[in-house]
C-alpha cells in the first residue's frame, strides 16, 4: 500500500485512487513514486508530477483533444453563475484548485470523449484524460472561448474599483446578439 502526500494541500494519489508514498528529494523535484499491486500480483510503479501549464496551454490542449474526458466522467452541470465565480476568483489571483490528469498513450482500454462545446474533428490520440476538475477546465473553455449559451463580460470600470461581484457576469448569448455586443 502507498502512503499519502500532501504537498500545498493537494493529495497525490494514483489513478486507482492509492496515495502515494514520496520523499523530501520528489518533493523538490516535483514528482512522487508510487510502488502499488498491479493486477498480475506483480508491484507497479507509477511517476506524478506537476504540470505548471497556463490556461492558455490547456485551453489549447483541450480543443486539439490532446485533454480529454474519461467516459465515465459526470456531464458539465455548472450553471452560468458558477462560472462567474471561477473567473471572479481567477481576477482576484485567488487559487482555483489543482487538476488531476491521467496520461494516455493510446493502449487504455478506457472510453474517452472531448469537452463540452470542443468541436470533433479528425481522429486523435489523446495525451491525458482529466481525472479531477473537469467543470472548472470546461467551465473556462466555454466562457473564455465563447462558446456555449452565454458570453462572460467584464466591466473594467467595477474590476478596477475592487467590486469583483458585480465586475463579472454571464449575459445569454441571444441577449448579447440583441444588444449589439456581438
Amino acid at each position: 500500500r502507498c502512503q499519502a502526500l500532501t504537498v500545498s494541500g493537494l493529495t497525490m494519489t494514483s489513478a486507482a485512487g492509492h496515495p502515494c508514498q514520496t520523499h523530501e528529494s520528489q518533493i523538490q523535484s516535483r514528482r512522487s513514486v508510487c510502488v502499488s499491486r498491479g493486477r498480475s500480483g506483480r508491484d507497479r510503479v507509477s511517476t506524478f508530477k506537476t504540470n505548471p501549464w497556463d490556461i492558455d496551454q490547456l485551453l489549447s490542449m483541450m480543443d486539439s483533444r490532446k485533454v480529454v474526458l474519461p467516459e465515465f466522467q459526470r456531464n458539465f452541470v455548472w450553471y452560468p453563475r458558477d462560472i462567474d465565480l471561477l473567473l471572479t476568483s481567477l481576477i482576484q489571483d485567488f487559487p482555483a484548485g489543482s487538476l488531476l490528469f491521467l496520461r494516455a498513450d493510446g493502449t487504455s482500454d478506457l472510453a474517452w470523449r472531448a469537452a463540452e462545446g470542443v468541436t470533433h474533428t479528425g481522429d486523435v490520440v489523446p495525451d491525458y484524460l482529466v481525472l479531477d476538475g473537469q467543470q472548472r477546465l470546461t467551465s473556462l473553455s466555454l466562457a473564455l472561448n465563447g462558446r456555449g449559451d452565454h458570453v462572460f463580460l467584464m466591466d473594467l470600470q467595477m474590476v478596477e474599483d475592487d467590486d469583483f461581484d458585480n465586475g463579472v457576469y454571464p449575459l445569454r448569448r441571444r441577449e448579447a446578439e440583441k444588444k449589439g455586443l456581438f
